[in-house]
């Protein structure tokens, strides 16, 4: 992305003074301008893919590391609730933002489908993001207050499953992204 904007930004600067200069740009030298999207890469790098996922990453484990403090504690529990509200927001974020990159050409960010290597991490951390949202719901359908009450475990028990799906997925991440956060 920072290539692409380097290259829109050098070529903006480029027609800014070959137009400052009373010339069409097109013109100057005998060239013609390039169209807008030779600038834009045929197929985004893994890089590329780990630089987005990257924030998404670090911001998930910090979330998952606060929310297993709060729902240990009986006086934290509407954090603990709040908390695995939050992580549904999240995983659904990523969900978007991974979906609208590879497959919406009108993206601000579209980056076209992931390379090979890391085609199936994209996909799994995919999957995994839309499942928390529905456990999450059945959590939140349950009116649980407690994570531990003898009502509650079911769905409770569902939402950390999904949770450590999304982990999994961001931890297969950590070659691409050089740390776990």
């Amino acid at each position: 992305m920072r290539k692409r904007a380097a290259v829109v930004g050098a070529a903006v600067l480029f027609l800014t003074s070959a137009c400052a200069d009373g010339g069409d740009a097109s013109q100057q030298e005998g060239q013609t301008a390039p169209p807008a999207a030779a600038a834009a890469p045929d197929a985004a790098s893994v890089s590329q893919w780990a630089s987005l996922v990257a924030p998404h990453a670090r911001e998930w484990h910090d979330q998952v590391d606060t929310v297993e403090e709060d729902c240990r504690r009986p006086a934290t529990v509407v954090a603990c609730h709040l908390g695995y509200m939050t992580l549904s927001l999240q995983a659904e974020t990523i969900a978007v933002v991974l979906t609208g990159v590879s497959s919406n050409p009108g993206h601000s960010d579209y980056l076209g489908e992931p390379p090979a290597e890391i085609d199936r991490l994209v996909e799994r951390t995919i999957e995994a993001a839309e499942d928390v949202e529905p456990a999450y719901e059945a959590y939140a359908d349950t009116g649980c207050g407690d994570p531990y009450a003898e009502e509650c475990r079911a769905e409770a028990f569902a939402m950390r499953i999904a949770v450590g799906d999304l982990t999994s997925a961001y931890d297969a991440w950590a070659p691409y992204l050089g740390s776990r956060r």
